[in-house]
């Protein structure tokens, strides 16, 4: 399977562990930020527009405006993946208020190392809950079978409407 990560062109790295800075420094809604441990992720995305949708959601709408980009694009040993049960995360998971809420059960994955790749719904586009083509996975970039389950296929320049710029 193949999923798709856009970050800074000036962080992009073939190396999983410097990729997962951004997530442990900074947190996001699936893991907390490093204050106590050093979580590293790679959030990415089924779908390049939705991985390109994230940036912009999660940027202020300048994401894409900042710097130049470019697409990573993994591939993920299907056996690898756990699914993250919604019930875990309660119902209001989607409201930013919230975020705490999934950043605990995305912090129990991390630290528990079931799995180096959680699949996680995106709020972004709530219709498509867990649809088969559309998700967002969790890379964990310090898990012990990381360098088996996920594999780095491509890093390509960017390119965007400057429309959305």
């Amino acid at each position: 399977m193949l999923v798709h990560c856009l970050c800074k062109a000036r962080f992009a790295s073939p190396d999983l562990d410097l990729l997962g800075i951004g997530a442990a420094r900074y947190g996001g809604r699936w893991n907390s930020a490093a204050e106590v441990r050093d979580r590293r992720l790679i959030y990415t995305s089924s779908q390049l527009a939705l991985a390109c949708l994230e940036v912009l959601v999660h940027t202020g709408g300048v994401g894409l405006r900042s710097e130049p980009h470019v697409r990573l694009t993994f591939e993920l040993d299907l056996g690898e993946i756990q699914e993250l049960p919604l019930a875990q995360v309660g119902s209001d998971w989607r409201s930013f208020s919230e975020t705490p809420q999934s950043q605990g059960v995305g912090d129990a994955w991390y630290d528990g190392q079931t799995s180096s790749v959680l699949r996680v719904p995106s709020t972004v586009m709530p219709d498509e809950l867990y649809s088969t083509e559309v998700s967002n996975y969790l890379i964990h970039a310090r898990h012990p079978h990381v360098a088996q389950a996920v594999r780095l296929v491509d890093t390509v320049p960017f390119l965007v409407d400057d429309q959305l710029r």
